[in-house]
């Protein structure tokens, strides 16, 4: 399992045109506080069934942070795929997990959406399974209720070590680098956050150490401790053991 060295991400603003070589993974980082034109900009490339569920949302806050980043996404994808962001087409894995239809998809890209309070995150590569998690570090959180709920019995004993001040943060290390684990797999609920353990803290290397479903797959991934979004953790996990990743911040 390939681990991330601890560098802060360096984000800068895409340029025009995009590709992907074998290998690469392009990291977006979206801002959901936008003006209303990017809003309206944003609405205006969603399909049928993405307004429908637009207009589900009670509160205005609710809406236009769902505007924004599946918009974002449209047009990210868009440049990639040299299509109008209205035509890229999604369907649904065998566990729900999203992807582009193969039709207009002839560069075989892959991608996973995050998001959290006021940030989402897309990774794109190109044929690689992958999946990404995003959490607001929020101080209210019962983080050792929950971790005894879903983690494995290493991790909750882990995690009772920190200090009582570390702990938030450290739960959220662990929480998000299970998550992206579990969407790089692909396999939904169907695969329980207690069937396989991580390490996690400020001075561990993202890796995963024990699956107990499929052991023989711990080194076929990569496994990354994403840094440079205050007040969030996240993390990434993607098939393969060389990666280079590009940090982009999304605009119109």
């Amino acid at each position: 399992m390939q681990l991330d060295n601890g560098v802060p991400s360096v984000w800068a603003h895409a340029p025009s045109s995009l590709s992907l070589e074998p290998g690469r993974i392009d990291l977006w980082r979206i801002n959901l506080l936008q003006p209303e034109w990017v809003i309206d900009r944003c609405r205006r490339v969603l399909c049928s069934t993405e307004l429908e569920r637009f207009a589900r949302f009670h509160f205005r806050r609710h809406r236009d942070r769902y505007v924004v980043r599946h918009g974002a996404v449209r047009c990210i994808l868009a440049a990639y795929l040299c299509v109008p962001p209205p035509e890229v087409r999604f369907q649904a894995g065998g566990y729900g997990k999203p992807e582009i239809v193969d039709a207009k998809n002839h560069s075989k890209l892959k991608f996973n959406l995050s998001h959290s309070g006021d940030v989402a995150l897309v990774a794109v590569t190109a044929g690689l399974r992958i999946g990404i998690d995003v959490e607001r570090v929020r101080s209210d959180a019962s983080c050792v209720g929950i971790a005894e709920r879903y983690f494995c019995e290493g991790e909750i004993a882990k995690l009772k070590e920190f200090p009582a001040d570390q702990q938030t943060e450290a739960f959220f290390d662990c929480w998000t680098r299970k998550e992206a684990y579990v969407k790089a797999r692909g396999e939904g609920l169907s695969m329980p956050l207690d069937s396989f353990e991580v390490t996690f803290g400020a001075r561990a290397p993202a890796l995963v150490t024990v699956a107990a479903a499929k052991p023989d797959e711990i080194e076929f991934w990569g496994m990354y401790a994403l840094q440079g979004i205050p007040g969030y953790k996240a993390a990434m996990v993607v098939e393969g053991r060389v990666h280079q990743i590009k940090y982009w911040d999304w605009d119109l």
